[in-house]
């Protein structure tokens, strides 16, 4: 990661209103990765590879930008997401979109382990899940596992990208006896990342490629008290943006010189590939040379 930056996602809705909800991504193949993931779970039951699970469900590809946010907020995250990418060709990384729903993974372990259990685990297994009782040791343990996997997964995204942006809103801040923080765990461990690694040189940044995974939202198990922690912030140094930033930005002319070759569908591909990767570099350049230190309203209008 480069630069870390934040935005309050309650102040733009003017700014993206026109933008669709709906994933960057065209290619993404779902069937496929839990495809994978179910032949890898029957195969190796008993003692499972928690970097291959990582691996089949969690592809990490890079991208130049990570967007932090509130589940809450997926919608607007995907508009904003949308007008990077039109201003910029900058795709961003969004979990939701790439990753889908972690309880799909929890699931599929759940499921495999318990298909594989003797008759006497099986019975175990039912007692547990239907008892009130605190004891679950199969959701317990696949609870867990599946959490870490996440972690590691999302702190290894951030690390390979350049950007961080934090989309915050009301659905991801909270103040609790006049202390800013979260209720969110996942926002919590994100920005926590992004506090404690150190910035890299840009030049060590890995080139941009697209990603090829897809995405699958499921319901969580509904009816159950959940405990609330609350989150204190953080990251308190982050460079803030605004409405007024962001157009600034994009009333900059970011367009490539390349001239696309006519001689293939091939050579034009590459060329618009390049073009596109050179638009989103020099929005970038721009974006950390105007946007070094925290900016105000008022300030912006000096930017240019």
């Amino acid at each position: 990661m480069f630069r870390a930056y934040a935005l309050d996602l309650d102040q733009i809705g003017s700014l993206i209103e026109n933008e669709p909800v709906k994933s960057i991504y065209d290619n993404v193949d779902r069937e496929k990765i839990n495809s994978s993931l179910k032949k890898f779970l029957k195969a190796n039951v008993t003692c499972l590879n928690g970097e291959k699970l990582i691996e089949i469900f969690f592809p990490s590809k890079c991208c130049p930008v990570f967007l932090s946010h509130s589940g809450l907020d997926k919608s607007r995250v995907e508009q904003f997401a949308q007008w990077l990418k039109k201003n910029f060709e900058i795709n961003s990384f969004i979990d939701s979109d790439l990753w889908g729903c972690i309880t799909d993974l929890q699931r599929e372990i759940d499921q495999e382990c318990k298909e594989n259990a003797s008759k006497q685990s099986i019975e175990r297994y039912i007692k547990s899940r239907c008892s009130g009782t605190p004891f679950n040791a199969n959701k317990y343990e696949s609870t867990t596992h599946v959490h870490i996997m996440l972690c590691q997964a999302l702190a290894h995204m951030i690390d390979r990208a350049e950007c961080f942006i934090f989309l915050g809103s009301s659905n991801s801040y909270s103040n609790q006896n006049g202390e800013k923080g979260t209720f969110s765990p996942w926002i919590y461990h994100e920005l926590s990342m992004v506090g404690i690694m150190r910035e890299r040189k840009r030049e060590s940044i890995p080139d941009f490629s697209q990603l090829n995974c897809s995405s699958t939202m499921f319901e969580g198990d509904e009816g159950k008290k959940k405990i609330k922690v609350f989150y204190p912030e953080p990251l308190k140094e982050h460079v803030l943006l605004t409405e007024n930033c962001l157009k600034l930005w994009a009333s900059q002319n970011f367009s490539t010189n390349s001239v696309n070759d006519p001689l293939s569908e091939e050579a034009v591909r590459l060329c618009e590939n390049k073009d596109a990767k050179e638009k989103w570099e020099k929005a970038l350049n721009w974006l950390y040379e105007k946007c070094r230190k925290k900016v105000t309203e008022y300030e912006t209008s000096s930017l240019l």
